[in-house]
């Protein structure tokens, strides 16, 4: 019986999609991220959610969390913590620090008591899209390449 992270990591390396675990974001609400901010934005209809954690990993649990990932580049596991994949380490590191920072971003908004403005799906789908992204994430994972080094000497093995 394969846990359900090695069946999750072997059903997205199956779509030629590299799975990466960098930062555990506790994942312990049913909320959404939400349209808050521009870097949230960026994610709109590209985050699979599983709010229902399964406990022992199996085979069905690993399958269910695969399933999550179908179309998306990020899953939220309900419970668990998040996990991002992407055709290169770039694009999953790039994904994992910006989720992050808008995790952070609607946090910090939804504990001021008042009521967040989400901005309309129409616009959040046009900052998903924007093509500028993709050029960055070498370049961002590059520049963090010596802090990570700092902090883990031994990541590149």
């Amino acid at each position: 019986m394969a846990g359900s992270w090695y069946l999750a990591h072997k059903l997205t390396k199956r779509e030629g999609k590299n799975t990466l675990e960098l930062f555990l974001i506790t994942a312990c609400c049913h909320e959404k991220l939400k349209n808050y901010h521009q870097t949230s934005m960026r994610f709109h209809n590209k985050i699979g959610y599983d709010h229902s954690y399964g406990g022992v990993a199996d085979d069905d649990e690993g399958k269910k969390i695969a399933d999550s990932f179908i179309g998306k580049n990020i899953c939220f596991m309900g419970n668990h913590g998040v996990v991002a994949c992407g055709k290169r380490i770039c694009d999953a590191f790039d994904d994992l620090y910006y989720l992050e920072r808008a995790s952070m971003f609607q946090v910090l908004a939804m504990s001021t008591g008042a009521k967040p403005v989400e901005v309309p799906d129409e616009i959040a789908e046009q900052i998903a899209n924007y093509e500028g992204v993709d050029m960055l994430r070498e370049a961002h994972f590059e520049a963090m390449k010596p802090l990570i080094g700092k902090m883990e000497p031994d990541y590149r093995s």
